[in-house]
């Protein structure tokens, strides 16, 4: 999770008040350790980042590339920016003899070989001191080896366009781009310095939503929905440094910023689309009305977001992110059925009425069996998954959904997180947690995330199908 550094945003988010203070009063930049979790403050940024996204800034953003051996549901990342390093490195040296597939294939092999020497060498080690217990070491054996067989499933796949650092030079203004958010070296501003423009943008819009009577009911939704647009924002203008940058020197360290950028970007977009989730709420309080302005309130918030880019000299729509940006608004304009409402506000006295195929969405409940993707035998997955964890509740359910979300095992709608909660407490057959409790934003330790990863991983390589 990444947080602004303020005082409200980390109370809010599950920092206590004597946590949030501390983090406030840090002068440097670093890594901060409380009983309540890890914390990477960025005072560059104004930016603590937590859970993964703590180790993510901790092991791929730090000035090096480290193999996450404290957070391994980070080892597919590493996996993509160790391969984009080596290739990199690859091209470099073979010019035209260069053949990415064949290339692909020598990155396993070395990967494996480096993998093998660790374990022998802490294999080593455990028979020297084997009076001893070292659970540190034997958990590092046990990830490598599972890291090893995760790179025996991997095939060569040609690059990704959104990948390809150059297909973003047309999209951004170069001769000036700089100027937009660095000060002249006696810190004074230059004519096209837009340093604060987002900031005082998000400023006015809060002013905005907070003096409309009528948005009131929604108006913390609506604020928290206009901060992360905020982030969305930030990684963008991040996103075009890297291409700037790169232009600029050609060093190939950029690549691998860019992925990590585009994957920031990735998750900034899913998390906007939170509203649809919601509005859900809204719709099922019967509070339309409500509902209705929050999706109006966040169509125009986005898209706002997306101009103000042009102060920027960006045009998202010449980039390969055009698509994602046009789903995530399409998602955000679908989130409600107005057929379906029109009808159920028109019918009032007839709750039992059937709705006609036409204006329906959904015909009737989904199964736990539907919800689940990429698995052949989906009876014995799930009859394992409730073995697996017989008494996990709230927080560790939410560890267990977005593991199985990453990994495109379970696929839910914008309006389907309750309705699964739902089916899977009656699956297991027991409380599961509340659904607020479940759904709402948390903070997400590594104390409670990574054994629940390390017991669902090996669900997820004996049934995944893809």
């Amino acid at each position: 999770m990444i947080l602004k550094l303020e005082l409200n945003s980390l109370i809010e988010n599950g920092c206590s008040l004597e946590v949030a203070t501390e983090l406030m009063e840090t002068k440097t930049t670093g890594t901060y350790n409380w009983n309540e979790g890890n914390f990477y403050v960025s005072k560059e940024n104004n930016k603590v980042y937590t859970s993964t996204d703590f180790y993510r800034k901790v092991y791929f953003e730090n000035g090096s590339l480290d193999f996450p051996y404290n957070c391994t549901e980070l080892i597919p990342d590493y996996f993509n920016l160790a391969l984009i390093d080596f290739m990199q490195k690859q091209k470099t040296v073979l010019g035209v003899l260069f053949d990415e597939a064949k290339q692909f294939e020598k990155f396993k092999i070395k990967e494996i070989e480096r993998i093998k020497e660790r374990i022998t060498s802490q294999k080593e080690f455990l028979n020297k001191m084997k009076h001893h217990k070292f659970k540190s070491k034997e958990n590092d054996i046990e990830i490598c080896e599972s890291y090893i067989d995760f790179l025996h499933t991997k095939e060569y796949k040609p690059q990704d366009p959104k990948e390809n650092i150059s297909n973003y030079f047309d999209a951004y203004s170069q001769s000036i781009f700089s100027d937009f958010y660095k000060r002249n070296e006696d810190k004074s501003i230059n004519e096209n310095y837009r340093g604060n423009f987002f900031a005082d943008w998000n400023k006015r819009t809060d002013k905005f939503l907070f003096e409309r009577e009528t948005l009131k009911p929604i108006y913390k939704d609506l604020c928290l929905f206009n901060r992360r647009l905020s982030m969305l924002f930030d990684e963008i203008i991040g996103l075009f440094k890297v291409v700037d940058g790169y232009k600029k020197t050609q060093e190939t360290n950029y690549h691998t910023q860019l992925y990590l950028k585009l994957e920031a970007i990735k998750r900034f977009l899913s998390s906007v689309e939170f509203c649809c989730t919601s509005i859900n709420i809204l719709i099922e309080d019967k509070q339309t009305e409500n509902a209705i302005l929050m999706k109006k309130n966040c169509s125009r918030l986005f898209i706002e977001c997306i101009d103000s880019l042009k102060e920027f000299k960006i045009y998202i729509d010449k980039t390969p992110l055009k698509a994602d940006f046009e789903n995530a608004l399409s998602n955000i304009e679908k989130s409600i059925d107005f057929n379906e409402l029109k009808y159920l506000q028109d019918k009032p006295q007839q709750p039992e009425a059937v709705i006609p195929d036409e204006v329906r969405t959904t015909k009737r409940r989904k199964t736990l069996q539907e919800f689940i993707n990429n698995i052949d035998d989906k009876e014995a997955f799930l009859n394992d998954l409730k073995t697996t964890f017989p008494t996990e509740i709230g927080k560790e359910i939410r560890v267990i959904i977005d593991r199985l979300k990453m990994e495109n095992i379970l696929i839910l709608g914008a309006r389907e997180y309750k309705s699964f909660l739902e089916v899977l407490g009656k699956y297991f057959n027991r409380h599961i947690g509340e659904y607020t409790g479940i759904q709402n934003k948390m903070i997400i330790t590594a104390e409670t995330s990574d054994p629940i990863i390390k017991k669902l991983n090996p669900l997820i390589k004996n049934y995944k199908t893809k």
